[in-house]
């Protein structure tokens, strides 16, 4: 290399840093909420007591694939207990005793010997236990009012980001409807945007971080081709939502 381009090189790389930017100081993440302790008692209260209900239909030998429509929400509120630093805002609070009070009223119907969400429309979480390490997992259903299960329907295949802020407890309150929670529960925490669109006539299954839910969800609606889902372009930690249908 001829000396005076090495001795030109040699000016210009100063110079160049010294025209670089300094890197912007990074914001620190907003701290998330900190509990109470009157607060983590009057959730720990309803867990224990949904806790105990759960122990109960096991023991009784109930259904599995009904009581995992239960047992999502035991985990979901053992684990917002557990980790007390995933409370990122206060409403996180209602959300986990919004959770606790719907699990005690599926654990009811149960012992009663009914599953009403079984055959409800609209917006819904339903739960199965995992094949990869056996815990409970939550999915989300938005159901039109025209489905009876007469005959297949599309169906919507939701894969959402993993969220800076997403938990159990939060995943359950953005697509679970009002299922004998407090009146109001459902229409405080959940924006309009959110609910079940006008017109739809498909089911829409929204899955929390596994594609295990579409494989349980043929067991339980009719859907077209059944058992067959296609994925497109799917990674479980995409930013956007990537829609994935299946059609007549």
């Amino acid at each position: 290399m001829p000396r005076n381009l090495l001795l030109t090189l040699f000016l210009l790389v100063p110079a160049m840093a010294q025209q670089t930017p300094p890197a912007q100081k990074k914001q620190p993440a907003q701290a998330p909420y900190k509990i109470t302790d009157q607060e983590k008692e009057q959730i720990r209260a309803k867990f224990n007591d949904l806790d105990s209900r759960v122990k109960e239909l096991r023991s009784k030998g109930v259904d599995p694939g009904s009581l995992a429509d239960v047992e999502v929400y035991q985990k979901a509120v053992a684990w917002a207990l557990r980790y007390p630093e995933e409370f990122y805002q206060k409403s996180y609070v209602a959300r986990a005793l919004d959770a606790a009070d719907t699990g005690i009223a599926r654990a009811k119907a149960l012992a009663a010997g009914n599953a009403p969400w079984a055959k409800q429309t609209g917006r819904l979480i339903r739960g199965y236990r995992s094949k990869v390490d056996g815990s409970y997992q939550p999915y989300g259903l938005v159901i039109p009012d025209s489905y009876d299960g007469s005959k297949p329907v599309r169906l919507d295949l939701m894969m959402h980001g993993r969220g800076a802020t997403l938990s159990e407890v939060s995943f359950i309150s953005a697509h679970d409807g009002p299922n004998g929670i407090e009146e109001g529960a459902f229409e405080r925490r959940t924006p309009a945007a959110a609910r079940v669109p006008a017109g739809q006539d498909f089911i829409q299954l929204d899955v929390f971080g596994r594609d295990e839910a579409k494989k349980e969800l043929t067991l339980h609606l009719v859907v077209s081709p059944p058992g067959q889902l296609g994925l497109d372009d799917f990674h479980r930690e995409a930013s956007l939502i990537r829609r994935s249908r299946c059609w007549p």
